[in-house]
């Protein structure tokens, strides 16, 4: 019960409380201001224009992630494509070769003396092909090595890789040939200069390029373009720069492999061909991946633009881990803390029933999260600064405009307490100026009734017969001469006969002074005295 009638009393109090004429106008001009405040934003909500900068750089990534996929996917391809045909090609050469001095493919392992004259014969082709495709390199792998008998043998295999060392392919003059991998009598013999990480022939132990592509020609029924394999980045033994390698089977005419061949895509040349735009999002990169899961393995990426985001942390355990964000674009963590954000998609490179078509490879293009933040946090700072300063302008206006609005009101309001109101008084309100007029008026007609008249009249009202008092009394109850002969019951003559005695004796000369006297006995409170 106790807090039933405290809240009762607050009730109460609340309702009890008055407002003056300028906090009524206040308050209903502020709501006003603030309606209009939360109509405008919903506009802009729904008109998206809070995140108007998001959305335009959520356009300016997905536009340019669109570009270098397809451009990816577009050299790829292409490079597969040639791959399959340096294949075909090399593998009838090397045939022929070979069944020229009376040996088949899978004599090579015993006839070490003939890979040097084999890979000599080959070196235009590649060198063709190279500058046909325009990779930074290419190569060929024989299943064979020049000494089976020395330590390690059985992870080394004669070869021969030549490296493009300017891969810009905007660059049209002749570019600067090295061999990395292969016997050196073959560059010398050409004016091409060995690599500074050369070595005599491939260290296949932990090679996928090569016992991959070899595995699965041996186990399978598939045609050649079904079996060409793109490593993930790696660096080859011996040699420092990440690289992608194609790698497809060389096989003979009976359908045995013998090695492989294929081309290489540097970090570099991934770097000048894929390069993002970096105009507005300094650090915006883009990297070539492997995608397992919810998943970008970063270890093994090939990138383009500012990764130095990572801080130089690239471990092969690294990865990125994604997640859909709330807007158009993917939310990345890194496992060292790094958040990031941007858009990746699966890039198509193997044809369907390929032989690695279960390999997932995704291009990515991503940036900073403070990157983002930075740009569009201080855009809607700004739009809610414009906004905040609207609603604070619009009420300071509603007060302004309330307090003048309402003065001249209050101004006029005072004068009506005053007994007396000068007759130029005027406060070009109308119904004020209404109000002060009709108290003028009876202002004026209390003048012409001083009170001594008044009492007078009053003294004179006991005079009359009771006849005459009858008929008085009918006037104080404002009946008409009509309804008083009809109450009465007498004569017209004598109606009026009792009318000029009436007002004889009262002083008054028409029926509207009694009327004046009888509307002042009514206010004065003196009817029941004389009734």
């Amino acid at each position: 019960m106790g807090w039933k009638n405290f809240l009762s009393n607050k009730v109460k109090q609340c309702g009890s409380i008055t407002f003056s004429l300028h906090s009524r106008l206040f308050i209903f001009l502020s709501v006003l201001v603030i309606i209009m405040f939360i109509v405008i934003m919903m506009f802009f909500s729904l008109t998206d224009s809070f995140t108007a900068e998001l959305h335009k750089t959520e356009n300016f990534i997905i536009h340019e992630f669109s570009n270098i996929k397809r451009h990816v996917e577009k050299q790829y391809g292409d490079i597969s494509a040639q791959a399959i045909n340096l294949s075909k090609e090399l593998s009838q050469s090397i045939e022929n070769g070979l069944m020229d001095n009376g040996l088949h493919p899978s004599d090579l392992n015993n006839h070490p003396d003939v890979l040097e004259v084999i890979l000599s014969g080959e070196f235009e082709r590649l060198l063709g092909y190279l500058k046909k495709t325009k990779s930074s390199g290419i190569f060929v792998i024989l299943d064979a090595t020049v000494n089976k008998h020395l330590e390690g043998a059985e992870y080394s295999r004669a070869g021969l890789y030549l490296k493009n060392m300017e891969p810009n392919v905007l660059s049209s003059a002749e570019p600067y040939i090295t061999v990395l991998r292969g016997n050196a009598n073959i560059g010398r013999s050409r004016g091409v200069r060995l690599h500074s990480q050369w070595s005599m022939e491939f260290d296949v132990q932990d090679a996928p390029y090569y016992s991959l592509p070899l595995a699965k020609s041996r186990d399978s029924t598939l045609p050649l373009s079904r079996l060409y394999y793109w490593s993930h980045a790696l660096i080859l033994p011996q040699t420092s720069e990440e690289v992608m390698l194609c790698s497809i089977p060389l096989i003979d005419s009976s359908g045995t492999a013998f090695g492989v061949c294929g081309f290489e895509v540097s970090a570099m040349l991934f770097k000048l061909n894929f390069m993002p735009n970096n105009s507005v999002y300094k650090r915006m990169f883009c990297m070539l991946c492997p995608a397992e899961e919810s998943n970008l393995l970063v270890g093994r990426s090939l990138f383009s633009g500012s990764y130095a985001a990572f801080n130089n942390s690239k471990m092969s355990s690294d990865c990125l881990t994604y997640t859909n964000g709330s807007s158009k674009l993917y939310k990345y963590r890194q496992i060292s803390g790094n958040n990031f954000v941007g858009i990746h998609g699966l890039v198509k490179l193997y044809p369907n029933n390929s032989a690695f078509e279960d390999q997932k490879f995704a291009l990515a293009l991503v940036m900073p999260q403070e990157d983002l933040d930075s740009f569009v946090s201080p855009m809607r700072m700004r739009f809610i600064i414009l906004c905040s300063m609207f609603l604070c302008i619009g009420i300071g206006l509603s007060f302004l405009i309330s307090r003048r609005y309402i003065k001249p009101v209050i101004e006029g309001l005072s004068l009506l307490k005053q007994d007396s109101i000068n007759n130029n008084v005027k406060t070009n309100i109308q119904e004020i100026d209404e109000i002060i007029e009709q108290i003028r008026e009876k202002h004026a007609n209390k003048s012409l009734l001083p009170e001594d008249l008044f009492a007078d009249f009053i003294h004179r009202v006991k005079t009359l017969t009771p006849t005459e008092k009858i008929i008085f009394r009918y006037y104080l109850e404002g009946k008409t001469n009509e309804e008083i002969l009809s109450q009465m019951y007498i004569s017209l003559s004598t109606f009026k006969t009792h009318n000029s005695h009436i007002y004889r004796k009262l002083g008054v000369s028409s029926k509207n002074e009694l009327l004046l006297y009888i509307k002042l006995i009514k206010k004065s409170g003196l009817l029941s005295e004389i009734v």
